[in-house]
């Protein structure tokens, strides 16, 4: 029983690791998009205000 108790711990956290590394790379994925449309929208605005003056 010890071993199959091991088992299924070991199988339980490689789910784990598995579910946690897949939500890391959405989560940083959404971060590097916003961050790109932040970083547009920053160069847009500088344009707009170099062409006003």
């Amino acid at each position: 029983e010890g071993l199959n108790r091991s088992s299924a711990d070991l199988r339980i956290r490689k789910t784990q690791h598995s579910t946690l590394s897949r939500k890391f790379v959405e989560v940083m994925t959404e971060y590097n998009a916003t961050q790109s449309k932040y970083r547009d929208r920053c160069k847009d605005r500088i344009q707009r205000q170099l062409e006003i003056s």
